[in-house]
Formats: C-alpha cells, sequence, structure tokens
C-alpha cells in the first residue's frame, strides 16, 4: 500500500463529522440556503462556537457583540461561515494530542487571515476561498502525523521538512494534504493552494487563490509572529508579491491585523 492509499483510507475517520459530505456539497453550492447552514452548524457546538469566536475577533471589527451562529453570519458573510465550517470541521477530525491541535490551528487561523486579507488586495480573487485555503494549508502535516505518527515527529525536527518528508515518506505534507482534501472532494482551488503553498504554480487556473496562501505563508515568516511558519521569504516570494502590486504599507498593515489578533488566539487556545 503506498502512501497515497493510506492517505485515502484517512476518509473512514471515525472522528469525521458524519455531515461531512454535506457539508463539503454546501461549500460546492452557492444556492446552499442560509437556514440549511445554519441547521448544519448547530448540529455541532463546538464548530459553532469556533465560528462565533471568529466573528468576535478584531480581524471583522465586532469584539463582543455577536452570540448567536445568525449574528456570526451576518457579519462574517455566508461564504466565509461555509469555509470556516468546514476547515473547522476538517481540521478537529484528526486523533491528535490536543496541545499539538492547538498550535497547528492557531497557526492555519494566522495564515488563513493573512490570506483572506491578500485576497481583498488582489483584484477577482474570492476572499472566502482564500481563507479556507490558508486554514487547510497544513492539512497534510496532520494527515502524515496521524499516518506516520512516530516517524513523523522526528521529522518535524529536520532543519529541511520538506526535504526529510521527501526521503521518509516518498511526499510532502502538501502532497499529502492536497491528495486527502481531493479524496474529500474539496474543490480544487482549495486542494491546490494547499498543494503549491511552498511552491507556487503560475499555471495553474486557480493561481491568484494559490498566490494568497502562498504570500500568506511567508509573510508569517518575515512578519516575526508567535505563530511563523516553515517557510522563508524568497526571491519568488518579493516577485510575486511585487507582481500583485501590494507595497510596505500593506506588509504593515497585515502586521498591525495580526498584532491584534495575536493575544486572541493565544487567550482562546490558552497557548
Amino acid at each position: 500500500m503506498t502512501v497515497f492509499d493510506k492517505i485515502e483510507e484517512l476518509r473512514k475517520l471515525p472522528t469525521l463529522p458524519t455531515n461531512l459530505s454535506r457539508l463539503i456539497s454546501v461549500l460546492h453550492d452557492e444556492n446552499a440556503s442560509l437556514r440549511e447552514l445554519e441547521e448544519i452548524i448547530k448540529r455541532d457546538q463546538a464548530v459553532a462556537a469556533r465560528i462565533v469566536t471568529v466573528a468576535n475577533s478584531a480581524a471583522f471589527g465586532q469584539a463582543g457583540f455577536v452570540n448567536s451562529i445568525e449574528q456570526a453570519i451576518l457579519v462574517l458573510g455566508i461564504d466565509l461561515v461555509r469555509s470556516l465550517t468546514v476547515g473547522i470541521s476538517i481540521f478537529h477530525s484528526f486523533p491528535l494530542p490536543p496541545v499539538l491541535l492547538k498550535h497547528l490551528w492557531a497557526h492555519a487561523y494566522s495564515a488563513a487571515t493573512v490570506s483572506n486579507l491578500l485576497a481583498r488586495k488582489i483584484r477577482n480573487t474570492d476572499r472566502d476561498v482564500c481563507f479556507l485555503g490558508g486554514l487547510l494549508h497544513d492539512i497534510g502535516r496532520l494527515v502524515l502525523l496521524t499516518i506516520f505518527p512516530r516517524d513523523y515527529s522526528i521529522v518535524q525536527d529536520a532543519a529541511s521538512i520538506i526535504e526529510s518528508e521527501k526521503e521518509r515518506f516518498l511526499c510532502t505534507h502538501a502532497e499529502a494534504g492536497s491528495h486527502f482534501l481531493r479524496a474529500l472532494n474539496v474543490p480544487a482551488e482549495i486542494a491546490d493552494s494547499v498543494l503549491y503553498h511552498h511552491s507556487i504554480d503560475i499555471g495553474s487556473p486557480h493561481r491568484d487563490v494559490i498566490a494568497c496562501t502562498y504570500l500568506a505563508e511567508g509573510l508569517l515568516q518575515i512578519l516575526g509572529t508567535a505563530f511563523a511558519s516553515d517557510s522563508l521569504w524568497t526571491d519568488e516570494h518579493q516577485n510575486l508579491f511585487e507582481a500583485y502590486g501590494l507595497t510596505v504599507s500593506d506588509v504593515e498593515e497585515l502586521a498591525a491585523m495580526l498584532r491584534l489578533q495575536e493575544s486572541e488566539v493565544q487567550a482562546f487556545f490558552k497557548l
């Protein structure tokens, strides 16, 4: 059995929510009703609590004013709530230690926020899709940790994680994550943004969505946040950043938003 066969077997995880297929179909369906989305979310109180928390974050300017799913949808919009619901449900389906999940989630949420903010500045780019791409970009780490718990713990401490993953598992966490999401029938632009979050694919039809996740991962490193990434800011990042007309003032805006968000994330996850 190849590593990709093992990844596809994860579709049978008992911790995957029973309504995940419906959640993903709602993600595909732009005509899904508000009431239908509310009913799906309310079946999982942990997911509902996370969404209300996000709606109360500094990034959306509603701190302390949102206390229900209905209000959260009004603040965030139905598309972003759909993305959040799918992302949270997938992320928390892995049977891994809570402390590990907290740190990976905190980094993922920071990347999602930056990716979403970048999408606001890149024309004709779906912000909600970019948010979900950022939220799930490292899902392959959870995939490999679940399949190879002992070996992957060693790999995480290596100087070059990507090269160590290739050598030990014959695939990277980016490839593992993308393959897992495709097996779940998650939209292609999300799977592609996960696949290319360490190396941009300029030929992809989803280039702009991929770029937001790719740049977000690099920016988290140079901004020196508490939840930094495993990426380095390279000339490729810089060239792409400038090609989209982004400037130093955009970086300063992102940094300010992340500073506001860090204390919220640390408090929420008790980090």
